[in-house]
Parts: structure tokens; C-alpha cells; sequence
């Protein structure tokens, strides 16, 4: 272990961010753990203050934004003030190709190769969620990064394909999971209530409004004996909360689950629904069916899931609230088709996106890529 890696978290993300939703337990002993025996030292860039959080491998080091700079002007700066550290790296490592900028500017100042991931289409998630002058700024910088960057890790063929132009230096690595850790559900009995489970950020592109509305389609006497839980926190929280009570739909909203214990939460419930948009590969998706837990996935024309077959795997619905309605309550009827769904979702994790598999590959393009240019 010679090289030393840089890792580029995206834009405005930092420990603390990672923390408050859960994830900063699965990126240190999913990644972090891994990159640490396989490089001499890791860096890692956050744009918070934070340096020391709990289980971090002796050989990494989070570099902070202690001035506290605004993200948008500390993502220039990084290169700049954590000059001495980047100049002794070999590779960089971005998690989102929103957060790549610091490593394109390293790549033209200290001739690091630049490894970005391109997750999912970041100009209609911005469009979504702010504004047309933001999608549009979102869309020239993040076409730069992909020009310049030394190499694209795209996590399905559908950006593969979108990405065609790029395409003699994509890598195709999807997500996943890590199956010793998500194990089968022992069974598929309802509880009573009948438990219905979402996890994602309360924003409005996992669609939870649609979601709610839908349950509130369902049958009067189904209808009374669901809980719909969601392990999230955003801005839309009040506003879900008011939805489902003008809705009567018992909502449980959960600021957020230790990453440890979300195959628990996985396995308690009944079934898994998923009304997200703009997504690319969707890690909690990934993780409700490798525990077994029957999902009922929104798919339509424009946002269509390759690794997902309806009836067999999953089960589909349109984004409407009857549809969602209609083949929930079927769902929940249906033992056999919860049974036959969960058991297939749970093989196609393990036979297909077992996580540690998928990390030490991406470990060896980045070792390989170390060498062979610094």
C-alpha cells in the first residue's frame, strides 16, 4: 500500500450531514473501512467542521472547512488550502459528480486523476427542487466535470447510455449491499397493523405526497388497519404530517435510524413502497429487497428500474393514486405474490450488487489508474 487517495464528499456534504441522516456509519465500514486497507492514507474533504467522528480507520483523515466558507466558494478553495495534503495523492475519489469540482481543479494543478460518479440526471433533481437558473448552472458545471474527468463511474445502463459521449472512459459499477448484513426476512405474515415502509429524505422527489394520497385510495377497511412509516427528516415534514391527518393515514415519520439498524426496520415491516423520482440506483430500494421485504415500486415510461421485473421481483404501479391504491391492496391480500416477490428481490440482491464484491473492483480500477498515471 503506497498511494494515498482523496475523496471528494458532494457538494456541502460533511460528517455532520452524514451523521443526521444515518449514513455516516454505513460509508465508514461499507467504504471507508475498505479504502483504508487498500491505500497508505485517505483524505477526506468535508465541507463541514467536524474532524473526529467515531470509528474512523487510523489511516484516514477528515479535512474540514473550519473557516466555515459557504459551499459554493469553499468548493473552489478546497484545492487551495488543503494544497499540501492533495499534492501528496495519487487518485481522487468523488462520491457525486456535484462534488467534483475540487477534484477537477486538483487534477489540473497536481495531475491527480479525477474518479467521479455520475448517480443520477443532477439538472432535473435540481429542477425539481429549486429552481430553472439553478438546473441550468447545475447542468453547464457538472458537463464540465464529466468532460474533464479522468474516468465516470455510472451505477445502471441507463446512464451509461445517456453518457454515451463519455463512453470510452465509463466504468459500469452499480450500488449495493452489503448481504451478510441485510439477511432474509424469516417470514411474510402481516403484522397488525399492516406495516407500509418508506425511507429517503423528505423531499419532494421521493414523491411522498403521491404515496400518502395513495394509501388514501385503499379500501375503507384497509385503509384503517395500515401504518405508513418513513425513516427520513427534510423540509416537508409538517407539511406530509397535515397531508396524512386531512388523509386519516396513521403516519409515522422517523428523523432517522443508525445504518445498523435499518435491516431491523427493513424486517419489521410488511411492505416496502417506493414513489421516488430522478433516481439512478437507489440504495434503500436495493436494501428493502435483500432483506426479502415485497416492494411496490412506481415505474413509468419516463423512469423505468432494469433490474426490476414486474411480478417477480417487485411489483409495479403507475403514478397515480389509484394505481398505487389498487396494487397495494392486492399486495397486501396476496400472500403468495408477497412471498414469491420478496424471496426473487432477495436473490437478485445477492446474485447481482453484493456490495463488498462491487467495492473491491472498484478498488482495483482505482489502484490500477493510481499507478499507471502518478
Amino acid at each position: 500500500m503506497t498511494k494515498k487517495l482523496a475523496i471528494f464528499l458532494n457538494l456541502g456534504d460533511s460528517v455532520e450531514t452524514h451523521q443526521k441522516s444515518g449514513q455516516w456509519e454505513r460509508f465508514t465500514s461499507e467504504y471507508l473501512d475498505q479504502y483504508s486497507q487498500n491505500f497508505r492514507h485517505v483524505y477526506i474533504f468535508s465541507y463541514g467542521v467536524k474532524t473526529n467522528p467515531s470509528k474512523l480507520p487510523q489511516n484516514c483523515t477528515i479535512l474540514p472547512n473550519t473557516k466555515k466558507i459557504h459551499r459554493y466558494l469553499y468548493t473552489f478553495l478546497i484545492p487551495f488550502l488543503h494544497a499540501k495534503e492533495l499534492k501528496t495523492c495519487h487518485v481522487s475519489r468523488t462520491m457525486q459528480t456535484t462534488g467534483g469540482i475540487p477534484a477537477i481543479i486538483s487534477q489540473i494543478l497536481y495531475k491527480i486523476p479525477a474518479i467521479v460518479t455520475y448517480g443520477y440526471n443532477y439538472t432535473n433533481f435540481a429542477q425539481l427542487n429549486t429552481n430553472k437558473f439553478i438546473a441550468f448552472l447545475t447542468n453547464i458545471y457538472t458537463s464540465v466535470i464529466l468532460n474533464l474527468a479522468t474516468k465516470i463511474i455510472v451505477t445502471t445502463p441507463a446512464s451509461e447510455k445517456k453518457l454515451d459521449k463519455h463512453k470510452h472512459k465509463l466504468l459500469l459499477i452499480p450500488n449495493g449491499v452489503n448481504t451478510h448484513k441485510f439477511q432474509t426476512k424469516p417470514n411474510y405474515r402481516l403484522h397488525k397493523p399492516v406495516r407500509i415502509l418508506s425511507i429517503g429524505r423528505l423531499t419532494l422527489q421521493k414523491q411522498y405526497r403521491l404515496a400518502i394520497s395513495g394509501l388514501a385510495k385503499l379500501p375503507p377497511k384497509i385503509k384503517t388497519q395500515i401504518k405508513y412509516t418513513i425513516i427520513g427528516n427534510g423540509e416537508l415534514e409538517n407539511e406530509l404530517q397535515q397531508l396524512a391527518q386531512r388523509k386519516k393515514i396513521k403516519l409515522e415519520i422517523i428523523d432517522q435510524v443508525p445504518h445498523s439498524k435499518i435491516p431491523s426496520s427493513l424486517k419489521s415491516a410488511d411492505i416496502y413502497l417506493h414513489t421516488s423520482v430522478i433516481e439512478g440506483h437507489p440504495k434503500s430500494l436495493l436494501e428493502a429487497m435483500a432483506v426479502g421485504l415485497p416492494c411496490l415500486v412506481v415505474n413509468s415510461s419516463k423512469h423505468v428500474y432494469q433490474f426490476l421485473s414486474n411480478h417477480q421481483n417487485a411489483l409495479f404501479s403507475e403514478p397515480s393514486e389509484k394505481n398505487i391504491a389498487t396494487n397495494l391492496n392486492n399486495m397486501i391480500k396476496n400472500l403468495q405474490t408477497r412471498n414469491i416477490i420478496g424471496k426473487n428481490a432477495s436473490e437478485t440482491i445477492r446474485q447481482k450488487f453484493d456490495l463488498p464484491t462491487l467495492i473491491k473492483t472498484e478498488i482495483s480500477i482505482l489502484n490500477k489508474i493510481a499507478t499507471q498515471i502518478k
